[in-house]
């Protein structure tokens, strides 16, 4: 499940479920994978899901005022946002 609502708080931790990967250079959606009710009853397509889902890890992960961990279930998913972090600490 998800919520967040302006910044309501300091830190933050965003757990990656595999409902959105990193494959081949780019973010995958794979909407069966999602556990929301609502998103299971849409019936969405990976075009029309991976929109929503990009703006929900946003939205969960640009909440904290000052710092977001970021975790995702997925290996070669976690590997690249640990590439993203080393990228920018050098």
């Amino acid at each position: 499940m998800y919520t967040a609502q302006a910044m309501e708080y300091e830190y933050g931790g965003v757990i990656m479920g595999r409902d959105l990967v990193w494959r081949d250079g780019g973010w995958v959606a794979i909407p069966d994978k999602n556990v929301d009710p609502a998103f299971k009853k849409a019936g969405l397509t990976r075009e029309q899901y991976l929109p929503l889902a990009l703006n929900i890890y946003w939205v969960l992960m640009t909440r904290a005022s000052r710092g977001c961990r970021v975790y995702s279930v997925d290996e070669q998913t976690q590997q690249h946002l640990q590439t993203l972090v080393l990228a920018r600490g050098s």
